[in-house]
């Protein structure tokens, strides 16, 4: 009997001890300023002295990395809710498709061993990835099986899209220290990718903020509420959907700041030489902006508030920040959300309008919404009866969805099912054009034709087989386009555009407008063309100049001299100068030496 008592006495005091160190706990990873980085991020609950992260590839040396150290105090009305300290190191030089294994220091306590295989730069690998929101502690049912796939390799990332934990605040802290060492075997083992969600929401989403680690691969810093990542052949863009929805955080100076970084992100990632390396753009975010479920609040509202924006804080702004153009002007392909717990795939939408028929998921004229809210919650809605047009699939089995983003040109994506342990029926394809960037010191090839219309468009064919086979590096359309792209309310234009999509997708297509063009003052053309000055860099759909290969091109209006009730002396004016002043520029000794080729375009003939 006295054995046993002190035996346990024993336990006692070893277990008190472990309590007063600092122990590291709810270790995970993300990604760093580029493939080759990983942050490592783990928690302590006492100060510690010494804080490294020790790592190495298999079976080579070893290496130490000092940690920085943030103190979290998470107070609520001069009450200490929650206090621990945030360790962050950035490991560097990883070698693309290497295997590393590290493990956490804090004193003399060390964690367990963890592994991962570090990614590469390299547009051309494929990427496998796990995308979910709505993961709870409590009925988390993904977790056990992502734990699985985890350890079979499955995944290079995960992306959790908001509704961390259900709450990362709640018992002081305790559900979010016991969520985070819950998947700790997920997220020690490959970068775990997150956004917020309005359950991150209390105190200015302070637990959210001060547990991740996210890193925007363009600006080098760590900015938890949007960030975007070069992967494989993909573009991944993370923002918050939760600024548009607590204004006692955030104004409209935070919208602003957001969507100026959004737009110069997209920008950006639609650079040719970007588009042609990474053609495929994602975005990431919690709250949908379309989704199947009745909701006053968002999402199944005609103008919704992420897809038109906020109203409030500033009644006498012109635009109030909404996404949904801004995403389709720049070529988003797929968006990815949570928050409606139900799995939820629509067909390419914008603005409300589904493009619905056959392989609408082959180059897709609308971005794809895709809603993974299954995680893992205690809650989900009926089915609905009458679903909306948009609707291409939906479900409300408890699970992820798996998106393998195979090459340039190919991505599957599939909900795996954790009730049912398989795939759900639903798994689609898309694919995208690709280009080719010219190069002005090598020869040019260029098609040109005029008066090409979708009935008895008997070139259009052959010209698909040419591009198809690399014969141009530009056409040059030269007026009426379509006969007419107003024509039965504007559906022979979108016809049209459809039939030369194989064309125009993969080469650029320079037009001018013909006399078939002028209905309404040539509001369709001038509305469905980007035609660019290269001089000025401004869009001018009736005259402008490029410069390729070693010619001069100026493409005009003829029809200024024709359509008095839309053109004044003073538009005739206004052209005739432009093209004098280009043409004179053309002309200086040293344009006319690298490019001696002088070629005008335009409709109407001499």
């Amino acid at each position: 009997m006295n054995t046993l008592i002190n035996i346990s006495f024993v336990a006692i005091n070893i277990s008190l001890i472990l309590a007063s160190d600092p122990v590291p706990e709810q270790i995970h990873l993300s990604l760093g300023g580029n493939p080759s980085e990983m942050m490592v991020t783990y928690t302590t609950f006492k100060k510690a002295d010494r804080s490294i992260v020790r790592y190495n590839r298999l079976g080579g040396p070893a290496f130490d990395v000092n940690a920085d150290v943030t103190h979290f105090k998470d107070m609520k009305d001069d009450t200490m809710k929650y206090e621990a300290y945030i360790h962050r190191v950035k490991l560097t030089g990883l070698q693309a498709g290497v295997t590393y294994e590290y493990k956490c220091q804090t004193d003399d306590n060390w964690s367990d061993v963890f592994k991962f295989k570090a990614l590469g730069n390299d547009s051309d690998t494929p990427l496998s990835v796990a995308v979910y929101g709505d993961l709870g502690l409590e009925n988390g049912v993904s977790t056990p099986q992502l734990k699985k796939d985890v350890k079979k390799g499955l995944y290079d990332t995960i992306f959790h899209v908001g509704d961390i934990a259900y709450n990362l605040n709640k018992d002081g802290g305790k559900v979010g220290d016991d969520f985070m060492n819950e998947i700790q075997d997920i997220a020690a083992n490959v970068p775990y990718q997150v956004c917020p969600g309005n359950h991150e929401d209390k105190r200015n989403f302070t637990h959210y903020i001060n547990r991740f680690s996210m890193i925007d691969f363009k600006s080098q810093r760590m900015h938890n509420h949007y960030y975007s990542l070069d992967l494989g052949s993909a573009h991944f863009i993370f923002f918050s959907s939760e600024l548009y929805f607590w204004s006692d955080y955030f104004t409209d100076h935070h919208l602003k700041w957001q969507y100026e970084w959004l737009e110069n992100d997209l920008k950006d990632a639609n650079k040719p030489e970007n588009r042609q390396k990474r053609p495929w753009i994602i975005t990431l975010a919690h709250r949908p902006m379309y989704c199947i479920k009745d909701n006053d609040e968002d999402c199944f509202e005609h103008e919704s508030i992420l897809r038109k924006g906020r109203s409030g804080d500033d009644l006498k702004l012109v635009t109030h920040y909404g996404l949904e153009d801004l995403f389709y002007r720049y070529g988003v392909d797929i968006q990815f959300y949570g928050h409606k717990h139900m799995y939820e795939r629509s067909y390419p939408i914008y603005d409300s309008k589904a493009y619905k028929g056959t392989d609408v998921y082959t180059n897709p004229k609308a971005p794809i919404h895709i809603i993974t809210g299954v995680g893992g919650t205690t809650d989900r809605p009926s089915l609905k009866k009458e679903l909306p047009d948009w609707t291409a699939f939906y479900a409300r089995d408890y699970g992820y969805t798996r998106m393998n983003v195979q090459n340039k040109t190919h991505i599957l994506i599939e909900q795996y099912s954790t009730e049912n342990y398989r795939c759900k029926a639903d798994n689609i394809w898309s694919n995208v054009f690709s280009f080719k960037v010219h190069n002005p010191d090598t020869p040019l090839k260029v098609a040109i034709y005029g008066d090409l219309g979708l009935k008895n468009g008997v070139s259009t064919r052959q010209l698909i087989k040419d591009v198809e086979k690399g014969l141009y590096d530009t056409v040059f359309h030269i007026g009426d386009i379509a006969y007419n792209l107003n024509s039965d309310g504007g559906s022979v234009g979108d016809d049209f555009m459809n039939s030369i999509q194989p064309i125009a997708a993969n080469v650029p297509y320079q037009v001018c407008p013909g006399n078939h063009e002028k209905k309404r003052n040539f509001t369709h053309y001038m509305n469905r063309f980007s035609m660019v000055d290269f001089a000025t860099q401004r869009l001018n759909n009736h005259y402008y100049s490029v410069d390729m290969g070693s010619a001069h091109f100026v493409l005009f209006s003829s029809e200024h001299y024709f359509y008095p009730q839309f053109f004044t002396e003073s538009h005739i004016k206004w052209q005739y100068e432009w093209l004098e002043n280009d043409l004179k520029q053309a002309n200086k000794p040293e344009s006319r030496q690298k490019r001696p080729w002088i070629i005008t375009l335009a409709h109407r003939p001499m």
